[in-house]
């Protein structure tokens, strides 16, 4: 079973005249017992990137124009248009390299660091505030938004999602793709697939018994009782695919049994999974009954 899990753009331009002032390095943060490292705010960076090469490129295709009328120019032996052309494809090449070194200054961070220190997954989380997306939460590293867990990989400057590797480090742009994925429900068919695998647990772990709670990480280990398994199925997986089928309301068997989550008395931390939904709640799951 599996999890369910553009850039934007500007219209930013930047003047020559500030051409100095454009390095969007971010605020300091206050030191605390030791002192911190700069750190930067990665959607600034990347607009600031995106404006430089925006710059650049109206100045280069304004170049590339110029040289067209001067290969024209050459072609019939125009010495005045010849050299007007010439003079101003220089010029605007000229004028792109202080937005070339804006995108360049941009760039020139520690991203990597910045990930390890968790703050790339803190701005991710802040972003998801900004546009009202809920229950996105930072939990030892890794973004939990339901129903998808998102890795940071600092060594290959990507992220997961599900089980997609991105080279995608903007947070707009990964709180978009965060969104999308949560309003794309699973298939009934899925669903159904994933209430008879339930099934077939529980009657294992019962001794084919009904109307018995079982507690719900005994039937994770049974849906996943090899290590491959357990990688590829992971029990924020299996919680997420019992919430939908609680969401979405699939709850009967082929064999007209029905499924219900009773929350056992007695049942330590351990054996309980917990899960954030879409609007922020906390579900707790301890149990499996069938009846």
């Amino acid at each position: 079973m599996k999890t369910y899990a553009h850039a934007g753009s500007t219209n930013a331009r930047l003047s020559p005249a500030r051409s100095q002032d454009f390095k969007h390095e971010g605020p300091q943060r206050a030191p605390m017992d030791q002192p911190s490292p700069q750190t930067f705010s990665f959607e600034e960076t990347f607009e600031a990137a995106e404006a430089g090469i925006a710059g650049a490129l109206d100045r280069l295709v304004a170049a590339q124009r110029s040289l067209v009328v001067g290969n024209k120019a050459a072609l019939v032996g125009d010495v005045a248009a010849l050299s007007k052309a010439v003079h101003a494809a220089r010029s605007a090449v000229r004028e792109s390299e202080p937005y070339l070194e804006h995108a360049a200054l941009a760039v020139a961070k520690d991203f990597a660091q910045a990930m390890r220190s968790n703050e790339f997954a803190r701005e991710v989380v802040a972003q998801a505030g900004k546009v009202k997306l809920a229950g996105v939460r930072l939990v030892h590293g890794v973004i939990f938004s339901f129903p998808i867990l998102l890795s940071p990989l600092p060594d290959k400057l990507s992220v997961r999602i599900g089980k997609k590797l991105l080279r995608t480090l903007r947070p707009s742009t990964l709180v978009r793709n965060l969104e999308a994925q949560r309003n794309r429900a699973p298939s009934k068919r899925y669903l159904e697939r994933v209430l008879a695998a339930v099934h077939e647990a529980y009657l294992d772990a019962s001794q084919r018994q009904y109307s018995i709670a079982v507690k719900i990480t005994e039937i994770h280990d049974r849906l996943t009782r090899l290590p491959t398994q357990k990688a590829d199925y992971s029990e924020i997986d299996f919680i997420s695919d019992l919430y939908m089928l609680e969401r979405e309301n699939v709850l009967i068997t082929s064999t007209d049994h029905v499924i219900s989550f009773p929350a056992s008395t007695g049942i330590r931390g351990g054996n309980v999974i917990r899960i954030t939904t879409e609007s922020g709640q906390e579900r707790v799951y301890s149990s499996i009954r069938f009846d």
